[in-house]
């Protein structure tokens, strides 16, 4: 509760254009915000111009913030409706049939044999739109009907390219163990 409070003193003070408080909330936010930003556009110098972006329309908007508590949730919204302006000419949406064969449950646990860093790896090489949509629920939280109006699409192709995500990393994957 005192983070929230804490916040919200800061906000409110970023909202007089105390550059100070502007500073600090810069400082508290950033490294997550360009970690999302990264992992949505795939590029560190694209994420950084990004962030530095929306941190720009964040304090040029922070008087139409209601609830100063809200500032992260809102940063982030601002976050990643700049990432997908930013790369909105290259997705391309496939409408691909659900799949719902994608994990085997019987099938042994082949995947605790990949590093991390081999997993972040190929979630890069995803297909753009898939890519996207994966990690939105995946990372994120968000529903697929929030992803289906976030990036005007319907809610079942947010599901399959959620799904054709999945299969296309697990194969990746399994490339590394073979």
């Amino acid at each position: 509760m005192k983070e929230i409070n804490y916040i919200s003193e800061i906000v409110n003070k970023a909202k007089k254009n105390n550059v100070l408080a502007q500073k600090i909330l810069y400082e508290t936010f950033a490294k997550e915000m360009l970690l999302l930003s990264y992992r949505m556009v795939g590029n560190m110098e694209e994420a950084k111009d990004i962030l530095q972006e929306s941190f720009i329309k964040a304090f040029q908007n922070i008087d139409k913030l209601k609830e100063p508590s809200k500032f992260k949730s809102w940063l982030k919204r601002i976050i990643i409706n700049n990432c997908l302006q930013h790369i909105k000419r290259r997705i391309y949406f496939e409408n691909v049939d659900f799949v719902s064969d994608v994990i085997d449950e019987n099938e042994e646990r082949w995947y605790e044999e990949v590093s991390f860093e081999q997993i972040t790896g190929e979630i890069q090489k995803l297909p753009i739109g898939c890519k996207q949509i994966f990690i939105l629920y995946l990372f994120e939280n968000y529903k697929h009907k929030e992803i289906s109006e976030l990036l005007n699409i319907s809610e079942s192709t947010s599901k399959s390219q959620y799904q054709r995500a999945l299969k296309l990393l697990q194969e990746k994957l399994k490339n590394y163990l073979q």
